[in-house]
């Protein structure tokens, strides 16, 4: 069936949308619930100790707004947990992301700030995809060039490369754990 493609297909937009360090079903992967600085004071590299690994203190702020767009874009599980997900809150989950997003944009660490635009630039197109049939799954399922279209930017290289990058850079920088 088409439309579960689809649905699955969406889903699988999450792990574009959430590229900045994984987050596991638990709730607690890419958290950090306590930190703790540490450094020598005389040009060591200084880090802060999370409940899943090391968070440069340099990035800690950018590191936090992760969590909080990480914790957002566990929504999405909600959303389509069902084989209609309903379109308002197909919106709801697609448009907060959306904003979020763009926050990470804007205040993206240079070494990161290709990539992040290159996933914000993706998710722009994938709403801009189910904003054509009114955010729901089924119309959307029965568009078979715009679900071909959908396809394509969930399975482009460059934002692929772009979420591994961004997965990686998370790892390193802010403490999150590798994706399961």
């Amino acid at each position: 069936m088409r439309t579960r493609a689809l649905i699955a297909a969406a889903a699988a937009a999450l792990t574009l949308l959430a590229a900045c360090g994984s987050d596991s079903k638990s709730g607690t992967a890419g958290t950090t619930a306590s930190t703790e600085t540490t450094g020598t004071g005389t040009g060591g590299s200084d880090t802060t100790t999370g409940a899943t690994g090391s968070v440069n203190p340099e990035f800690a702020d950018y590191c936090q707004k992760i969590n909080d767009y990480k914790a957002n874009a566990n929504k999405f599980d909600e959303v389509f947990t069902s084989n209609t997900p309903d379109p308002a809150k197909t919106e709801e989950a697609f448009t907060s992301m959306k904003t979020l997003l763009q926050g990470l944009v804007d205040d993206a660490p240079a070494d990161i700030a290709a990539d992040v635009s290159t996933v914000n630039d993706a998710t722009g197109q994938i709403i801009e995809i189910f904003t054509k049939y009114e955010w729901d799954v089924i119309k959307l399922s029965n568009a078979s060039d715009d679900a071909a279209k959908f396809q394509e930017v969930l399975n482009d290289t460059k934002v692929n490369d772009a979420s591994t990058r961004l997965d990686t850079w998370g790892q390193q920088n802010c403490g999150f754990a590798p994706d399961a």
